[in-house]
């Protein structure tokens, strides 16, 4: 998360690590990322000049500097997912320049709209050893940004099970990403656990989650790896402890046989990361972690008000770190979510 968060208006990742800078933020995540044949991440801001947007704080809100691109591919990344829900923030344009920046980088894009049949366009890489290698990106998240089709891959279930199917057959092995589940819930649905039994069945090696903003069960079940959400690598989303922490996972695909484990990322309040501790095994087999329905509802809903409590302290007690004009905007845009809030549960009473 490359770019200012809402919260972080005018002090955020971007503004406080322009251009080359953001070297000095990301750096300890290089010995995590060393050695791989496969270095992959997500990647939730666009990488573009302009913005889109009525003030400034809109034009700059989670937009990313073009150069991060050539500091991502020093640092080991070979192919970022553009495939979420803030991918078409700044406009297809925007969308486009930044895909065209990631490839110049030598960066391969994951989760662009597919065509001749395929959902995700497939990208495909070869390891050192000829094992060759089958990434597939997705959003299940609603469009939030935009009209029309978006840019990039998104669901149904069903098509994505085929485009792994139709492309099992045609590498050793695959790799899923998906943008998916509610954020800030630790655990996943019900729902979301059945689809990644169904990607493990056709033959998916490695299921990637994220869009949560909080680490969830990482397991390995027969043949397949399940990270069900990742939780944040660099965000300056600071303001809640569960924000700060995310896993770095290393995986070795190959025979017909997986090994996994993962090791903290940690998130400071400059926005430095650095991993701690040791790499640790994933949990083998780890049965049925997905909540019922009623559940997973509650845990939301207690979860969202953890994070708005949390987020209006943060921002109250920063707000002396955004110019002026930023300050206000924010401002102004949460006394309206506040009042849309009161209004809308008017109508319950």
């Amino acid at each position: 998360m490359l770019g200012d968060s809402p919260i972080a208006a005018g002090y955020g990742w971007r503004s406080r690590y322009p251009g080359a800078a953001a070297r000095l933020a990301i750096e300890g995540l290089r010995p995590a990322l060393s050695g791989a044949d496969i270095v992959f991440g997500n990647l939730e801001t666009q990488l573009t000049r302009d913005g889109l947007g009525n003030s400034r704080m809109a034009r700059n809100m989670m937009r990313g500097d073009p150069e991060y691109a050539r500091v991502l591919r020093d640092l080991g990344f070979n192919v970022l997912s553009v495939a979420n829900n803030h991918a078409m923030q700044h406009g297809r344009d925007g969308f486009g320049e930044s895909v065209a920046t990631l490839r110049k980088a030598g960066i391969s894009v994951a989760g662009l709209r597919g065509t001749d049949g395929w959902n995700a366009e497939p990208v495909r890489m070869t390891a050192a050893s000829g094992l060759t290698i089958g990434v597939l990106a997705y959003s299940l998240r609603p469009m939030q940004y935009g009209t029309g089709d978006p840019s990039y891959a998104s669901g149904p279930q069903p098509s994505i099970l085929a485009d792994a199917s139709r492309l099992i057959g045609e590498v050793d092995q695959v790799v899923v990403s998906l943008h998916w589940g509610e954020e800030f819930t630790d655990l996943p649905s019900e729902s979301e656990v059945t689809f990644a039994a169904h990607l493990a069945d056709v033959g998916v090696s490695l299921v990637l989650g994220h869009h949560p903003h909080v680490v969830r069960p990482v397991i390995v079940r027969n043949r397949t790896c399940i990270a069900y959400s990742l939780g944040n690598a660099v965000s300056d989303m600071v303001w809640q402890q569960a924000f700060c922490r995310g896993l770095a996972l290393r995986c070795r695909l190959g025979d017909g046989t997986i090994s996994a484990e993962a090791i903290d990322i940690e998130t400071d309040a400059q926005y430095v990361v650095r991993t701690a501790g040791a790499w640790r095994s994933v949990v083998i087999d780890g049965g049925h972690c997905g909540l019922p329905e009623p559940a997973y509802q509650e845990a939301i809903a207690a979860s969202m008000l953890s994070y708005r409590k949390a987020a209006l302290r943060h921002m109250v007690r920063n707000v002396w770190r955004s110019p002026l004009p930023e300050a206000i905007e924010l401002f102004r845009q949460k006394a309206r979510n506040l009042l849309a809030r009161i209004v809308v549960g008017s109508g319950d009473l």
